[in-house]
């Protein structure tokens, strides 16, 4: 491990922990901090320790910005790693309402104290579509004191001997071949008994009526192949322990790589033969597709066919598994399908999860939007919008105020609203400027007839304090200077000419129009 890296370590895991989303529990956020700098490091020494740290920094900058789901998997030694002591939370509270871009922009500022330049630079290298607009962002932001990471000392938890991982792999493999082995042999015990069986559905089963997961009935090419279906049970039995039976959903190949799918009430397991991994995550009754991995997708069985969202391109179904669909998005988000069903059809996208989203649009008089226009809105905000903390069940946007911005160029403000398995939900706003221009303007509420959402927007060389809210809804800023105009339903700040926007925070809030 070289020197220079290992002397950055608790820096690291600073930046990844105040990048990471703020709304999970310290413990959580802390944990999947220390994970991701433990599998960013460089494994070997090398020539330019200097270079090996900005590598590091790209990496764990890139992961904690975007956050998969796959993080919180298997989390134990991470948190069993964890000091008594956690950070104040002062500063993750604080940086809550900015996207991941401006989080990471004002803290490579203002806690690491980097260039501006150096942190554009940064930012572009982690992936960040709009490194100008976060660095704006993060000038926007009031000054809060970073917590102290004094007790993130010691090794990280990756960093252990190889030989007692390589020798508990070994006696795993061996432990697992044994018990695949003795699976068709009288079990002398209940409780092995109870691990070692799998439940399915009946073929007909949805055609009760019924539209959760208990009712998939199982597919795939391989979902004979008891030692295939064994290995990944016995995963299933190692980290979620032998409560229930679980149900199996799938086993086939996706990508060229065998892949098994079990459930157990809103929990679906993904166990990939090639790397033995287990992953499980909460998905609800009734999920959409589930992710096999390679762009394909197990579809519900009652679904009829699918083709790609915005186009008459058919997606070719075999057994319920689509073909690949790569993702067209720079983001690694998508793509959209659009499914056919009795009673109509839905579109769907991959955000990132174990299951792809439903996806809704509202226009301004709170109609259902045509699905040739949800498509190119949608199209525009999958990179545009933060990702989600977590796996979303559904994701709804509506427009709530278009005109010309000022300086002329046309602007539309969306609002987009996450629906989550557990009924909870989380608000941005976007306002897009043009056609190539976006700004990611915090929390917009979680109604259509609700939504008000601000940010501070540079015309000609001049700062421009922007709302607008939707409905019957006027907007009102307090603590921005000036004269406050509104202008076709947009509340204009006409601010000063500075390189940067004003850094006092602004209180908004949206009232009826009569008063």
């Amino acid at each position: 491990m070289p020197e220079d890296v290992d002397r950055h370590y608790r820096e690291l895991v600073r930046l990844a922990y105040l990048v990471l989303p703020g709304r999970r529990r310290r413990i959580y956020r802390l944990a999947i901090a220390r994970r991701i700098v433990d599998e960013s490091l460089p494994r070997r020494p090398g020539r330019n320790p200097g270079r090996a740290y900005a590598r590091a920094r790209t990496r764990v900058l890139r992961r904690a910005i975007v956050p998969s789901w796959r993080l919180q998997v298997m989390l134990g030694p991470w948190l069993r790693a964890l000091p008594a002591r956690l950070p104040d939370p002062a500063l993750t509270v604080a940086l809550a309402r900015l996207n991941p871009a401006a989080r990471a922009a004002y803290v490579l500022l203002r806690v690491e104290s980097l260039p501006r330049h150096t942190v554009r630079d940064q930012l572009v290298e982690a992936g960040v579509r709009d490194a100008r607009a976060a660095l704006e962002a993060a000038d926007a932001a009031p000054d809060v004191a970073p917590p102290s990471l004094e007790p993130i000392v010691g090794p990280a938890v990756r960093r252990r001997s190889r030989l007692p991982i390589a020798a508990a792999a070994a006696l795993t493999l061996i432990l697992v071949s044994g018990f695949v082995i003795t699976r068709s042999d009288p079990p002398s015990r209940p409780d092995v008994a109870h691990r070692l069986r799998v439940t399915t559905a009946g073929a007909s089963d949805w055609n009760g009526g019924g539209r959760s997961l208990a009712v998939w009935p199982p597919r795939g090419a391989l979902v004979r192949d008891t030692a295939l279906v064994d290995r990944a049970l016995a995963a299933w039995t190692r980290q979620m322990g032998a409560r229930r039976d679980p149900q199996l959903l799938f086993a086939g190949r996706a990508g060229g790589t065998a892949v098994v799918l079990l459930r157990d009430g809103d929990r679906v397991g993904r166990y990939t033969d090639a790397h033995g991994v287990l992953e499980v995550s909460s998905v609800g009754e009734t999920p959409g597709p589930l992710a096999l991995g390679a762009g394909r997708y197990l579809l519900p069985p009652w679904i009829t066919g699918a083709s790609r969202a915005g186009s008459d391109k058919r997606v070719s179904v075999r057994d319920g598994v689509t073909e690949s669909e790569r993702v067209g998005a720079g983001c690694g988000r998508g793509p959209l399908l659009r499914l056919r069903q009795p009673g109509g059809s839905r579109t769907v996208a991959d955000l990132g999860g174990p299951a792809l989203t439903e996806m809704g649009y509202r226009t301004r008089s709170g109609e259902t939007g045509s699905a040739a226009s949800a498509v190119r809105l949608w199209e525009r905000l999958a990179c545009a919008l933060p990702q989600p903390a977590r796996p979303a069940a559904s994701a709804t946007a509506w427009e709530f105020w278009s005109g010309r911005l000022p300086g002329g160029t046309r602007g539309h403000w969306i609002c987009t609203r996450y629906t989550f398995p557990d009924g909870a939900s989380t608000a941005y706003g976007i306002l897009f400027a043009g056609r190539t221009r976006e700004y990611t303007t915090g929390d917009c509420g979680h109604e259509p007839d609700g939504a008000v959402s601000g940010t501070w927007r540079r015309s000609g060389g001049r700062w421009y304090y922007l709302a607008a809210a939707s409905g019957e809804l006027t907007p009102h800023a307090a603590g921005v200077d000036g004269k406050q105009d509104m202008r076709d339903g947009l509340l204009v700040v006409k601010g000063r000419r500075t390189e940067h926007p004003p850094a006092k925070p602004v209180i908004l809030t949206a009232r009826p129009e009569k008063s």
